[in-house]
């Protein structure tokens, strides 16, 4: 309770009015702390991120103005690239003269350009498979899976060898009577027969 010190009663909408006004203050003074903590911590960003050189200068004066330099790291572009993206900027309002233009853009396509992509090399072939292995896997197949399936529905499948060995597992938890001797050899059949297409 606030008791006022002039006429002796209580006045607790004045104590709400203090303290309305002191979490205003205080507020300001927080906005005000976070405001020249950017303001200081600016410069030095780009001091510690740009290097030195004409086309850096320009950077650190006109592009860390506004943006940080992990930004304009993220963008990788071409010079074509860079070029749209500093006229944008000067259509934007950044101060940056015509006649330095050409410098900023050869500085931001040597540091930011696009990175060469690397090519790695190809897979090498998969072994060819065991004929003797695929021909026990064939027995297998007219003797287990079309005792369900017809061949339109297995040649629809078109699974790797990883799909074909889900696919057969999953089928022996159904009840296929197919030994874990004879899982392989079939798998090796499907995958073979009726495995993923090949792009021409």
């Amino acid at each position: 309770m606030f008791i006022c010190v002039i006429c002796g009663k209580s006045n607790s909408w004045l104590l709400q009015f203090f303290m309305q006004r002191l979490k205003l203050i205080l507020a300001g003074l927080g906005i005000g702390l976070v405001l020249i903590g950017c303001k200081n911590a600016a410069p030095n960003m780009a001091s510690n991120s740009a290097p030195t050189g004409h086309g850096a200068e320009l950077m650190r004066a006109q592009c860390l103005k506004c943006h940080g330099d992990d930004l304009i790291q993220q963008q990788r572009l071409s010079k074509a690239g860079w070029t749209r993206e500093v006229e944008k900027m000067m259509r934007w309002g950044a101060e940056i003269q015509e006649s330095d233009k050409d410098h900023l853009v050869e500085y931001l396509t040597a540091s930011y350009g696009q990175r060469p992509f690397s090519k790695e090399p190809p897979a090498p072939p998969a072994p060819a498979p065991d004929a003797a292995v695929v021909a026990q896997g064939k027995t297998i197949y007219e003797a287990k899976c079309r005792k369900c399936h017809q061949d339109e529905l297995v040649q629809q499948q078109r699974l790797s060898k990883t799909g074909w060995t889900r696919e057969v597992e999953k089928m022996t938890r159904w009840g296929a009577e197919v030994s874990d001797e004879e899982k392989a050899a079939l798998v090796e059949y499907l995958t073979t027969e009726f495995g993923i297409r090949k792009k021409s």
